[in-house]
């Protein structure tokens, strides 16, 4: 809930009217939102704390690593004759769900479709 309302204060701070109120609640954005599961919470602090001059170089970095990190557990963790898949495993287990996400990391493939409307037995 905390989280919510202060994305939710980060993106009402972007009127121009509300300007005054940014160096009250930018610490706020930058100590809660960029630390959230939630990854569209870090893509509004981002955003937001660009928008207001502060530098997010270190945001856009650990986000980079981060996503990173996921891919190459989501691999080892999918090739059953991987040596780090027990590790990989756990370490993806152990990992606060991105609530944000549409689809888990690296269970998408290119080849899948969504399904048509009206196909009776996808929906």
């Amino acid at each position: 809930m905390r989280e919510a309302a202060i994305a939710a204060t980060a993106l009402l701070l972007a009127d121009p009217a509300l300007a005054s109120f940014i160096p009250l609640h930018a610490p706020a954005v930058r100590s809660v939102l960029t630390t959230s599961a939630d990854s569209y919470y870090r893509w509004i602090a981002r955003v937001q704390l660009e928008a207001w001059g502060e530098d997010i170089t270190g945001l856009v970095i650990a986000e980079e690593e981060h996503r990173a990190s996921l891919e190459q557990a989501h691999a080892l963790a999918d090739d059953p004759f991987e040596e780090g898949q027990e590790q990989a495993v756990r370490w993806l287990a152990e990992q606060p769900e991105d609530t944000a996400a549409l689809e888990p990391p690296g269970r998408w493939h290119p080849g899948w479709t969504a399904p048509e409307p009206g196909d009776p037995g996808r929906e």
